[in-house]
């Protein structure tokens, strides 16, 4: 269950489950939050950064 929502046409989050004075959350945290769920699962989100760093490992050793 996501607990962040996309606001329309930006690159920012809300996270309307997570209640603060009767109104939604908003700010880096929810944003940090909405992308760690865009991404996925943990096991999805650890895969990525596998790849990550053996794509990091492979620039070092080419240059």
């Amino acid at each position: 269950m996501r607990l962040t929502i996309r606001n329309h046409g930006s690159y920012t989050y809300r996270a309307s489950l997570i209640r603060v004075d009767n109104n939604c959350a908003l700010g880096d945290i929810v944003d940090k939050l909405g992308k760690y769920e865009d991404i996925g699962e943990p096991e999805e989100f650890e895969h990525l950064k596998c790849e990550h760093e053996k794509r990091t490992r492979q620039k070092k050793q080419g240059s």
